[in-house]
């Protein structure tokens, strides 16, 4: 945000810095330069890995960049424009590098001496030199050589007043309580110094001068070459050198005292291009031989040798390390669930048609190399389990002439008086010429023509009785108001082969038993049921297969009566040998016996 009001922004940096963790670290602790390279160990460079170590020999503007040097190889390179903050300068104690700058912290007692300020470096030669506070304060004056050697008030030590022999003069340093501080010396002096404030509070002001003689020799700026180690110690590395601006041939400074259009240029060459050791190389493992119960699976293993910087080449075993990785290594080493087993099919239960095989099936244990095991079905996947029977078709049976479809017998009439309805129903079965009947399931019959007769007709079992008709409040005749009522008919007492189902009959009279309903619309008491044949029996040699004789009772029976109103009709469809009809309608069919 812009400042208001004609107002301007604040002096000085916007941030700002307080050391933290100022105690020692312990004497074996990792440098905190050196862990910031170490995290390069693990990245590639040019394709490489090395391990990197701290490189520090650099020009003072570059101290705060991380330098890094190759483990047992002679090059290094700048891994990051600048350390992290916090990362000590030099070996002097508080220097530490902030935001890519070094900048020097001090602790004082238990005050916090702020920073050491650069005023003025003075050149080698320099005479009559004076450096004076404008105005009495806290802070002090210091004196360093450009490679950071404190002669005055340096290394955290503020030096009493008096005189101090350093860069090649005496220098006068005084300090009273009422009187600025100053520095003054008459030279010349034999290097360059810095003249530095350590500066507490307000900055009172600093002026200084000095005098240089006109004769003084120009330093001279000449490029020199460093050369590094071999990047590799086989199959080929590359040496590289570089360019450094040095001093009168003596002290590196930085580059820009030099001229570019001078600058050498260099290059690499090869080295160490014998080939490396020969190592082994595993491939992937393969899929395991088993999925349970303890399998191997394998690996292919190679001998293989670098001779260049990208090449490689497969040798024989013996160049390689006599002990070599596993090619074979156990998989899938859980126990296998057990598993559905069967036994064989049985034959088919006919040998024609439609039938049924079955087999055995039971869960075993499917351990490898164990002995088959049975052992309780739920311990298998029930919805795997396989089928034990099945149906079959050996063939198809031969086409049967006599099938056809035959009418069952009238049923009972829906009215026990007036007009009602009897049904009758279309059977598939066999009929011979001695009065045999066998009856079969209807899909038997399913591609022959059904007869076109009705299956369903009317019947009147007598008038019903009047209702009464009443007028001017007295009925005309008698109220009729009791009836036959019947119960639900039981169950039928055969599953098949004609059986009889009953049911009890009352005459009531709102409800209580009395007397006095027409006997001839009393409803009959039992009825047939299940009249269908029961399956045919296995083929006898003495008789031809379902074939069913006559078995009625003769005119000589005690007992030879009809049960049911509709026995007439039984002669009529020529049903007399059937067991129940014959026994049921017995008169009926022993009348039309010859």
């Amino acid at each position: 945000m812009e400042p208001q009001n004609n107002g301007k922004f604040c002096p000085g940096s916007s941030r700002l810095n307080q050391l933290c963790n100022t105690r020692p670290c312990p004497y074996n602790a990792v440098d905190f330069r050196a862990q910031q390279c170490a995290e390069y160990n693990s990245k590639p460079f040019r394709g490489w890995y090395y391990k990197w170590k701290p490189y520090t020999k650099v020009d003072d503007e570059d101290i705060c960049k991380l330098y890094c040097i190759a483990e047992d190889f002679d090059f290094f390179f700048a891994m990051s424009s600048k350390v992290k903050d916090g990362t000590a300068c030099s070996d002097h104690k508080g220097d530490v590098c902030i935001d890519g700058v070094c900048e020097v912290h001090w602790l004082y007692g238990s005050t916090v001496l702020h920073k050491y300020y650069s005023m003025v470096i003075v050149p080698a030669g320099a005479r009559s030199i004076r450096v004076q506070e404008m105005e009495v304060s806290t802070s002090y004056l210091a004196v360093r050589s450009l490679k950071r050697k404190y002669y005055l008030t340096g290394d955290w030590t503020v030096d009493w007043p008096g005189k101090f022999h350093f860069g090649g003069t005496i220098f006068d340093y005084q300090r009273s309580f009422n009187k600025p501080e100053s520095l003054y010396a008459a030279g010349p002096t034999n290097e360059t110094l810095v003249f530095e404030i350590l500066l507490q509070g307000k900055n009172p002001g600093v002026v200084w001068e000095y005098t240089l003689p006109r004769t003084e020799r120009k330093p001279d700026y000449s490029w020199g070459v460093v050369r590094s180690d071999c990047s590799a110690p086989c199959a080929g590395g590359r040496i590289s050198t570089k360019a450094i601006c040095l001093q009168d041939q003596k002290v590196q400074v930085n580059s820009t005292m030099c001229n570019p259009h001078t600058r050498p240029t260099l290059g690499s060459h090869l080295c160490n291009t014998q080939p490396c050791p020969a190592y082994w190389a595993t491939g992937d493992w393969g899929p395991c031989s088993r999925s349970c119960g303890g399998g191997q699976q394998t690996r292919t293993l190679r001998c293989l040798r670098k001779v260049t910087y990208q090449r490689e080449e497969v040798v024989a075993h013996s160049l390689c390390p006599v002990i070599s990785p596993a090619q074979v290594q156990p998989c899938h080493t859980q126990a296998c669930l057990p598993e559905w087993s069967t036994g064989s099919w049985s034959q088919c239960s006919k040998t024609c048609g439609r039938g049924l095989r079955k087999r055995s099936v039971f869960c075993r244990s499917t351990d490898p190399g164990a002995k088959a095991v049975v052992v309780p079905d739920s311990m298998c996947r029930q919805h795997h389990k396989p089928k034990a029977q099945e149906t079959c078709v050996l063939r198809r049976c031969p086409k049967n002439e006599r099938l056809q479809w035959n009418p069952t017998p009238w049923g009972e009439c829906s009215k026990s008086c007036g007009s009602g309805i009897q049904k009758r129903e279309l059977r598939c079965g066999e009929r011979d010429s001695q009065g045999g009947y066998v009856e079969f399931p209807i899909r038997r019959c399913r591609n022959m023509a059904k007869p076109l007769v009705d299956l369903q007709q009317g019947c009147n079992r007598g008038p019903c009785p009047e209702i009464p008709q009443v007028v001017s409040g007295r009925s005309t005749s008698t109220a009729v108001v009791l009836d036959w009522y019947s119960s639900p008919w039981q169950q039928c007492s055969v599953s098949c082969g004609g059986g009889v189902q009953t049911r009890s009959i009352q005459c009531l009279r709102q409800g209580r038993p009395t007397a006095g309903c027409l006997s001839h619309q009393r409803p009959v008491t039992s009825r047939a049921c299940n009249t269908h044949f029961c399956p045919a029996a296995p083929p006898a040699p003495a008789q031809r297969p379902g074939r069913v004789t006559a078995v009625g009772p003769t005119l000589k029976d005690d007992h030879c009566v009809d049960h049911f109103s509709w026995c007439h009709l039984v002669p009529q469809h020529g049903v007399c040998n059937h067991k129940f009809y014959g026994q049921q309608c017995c008169k009926s069919c022993s009348n039309k016996r010859p």
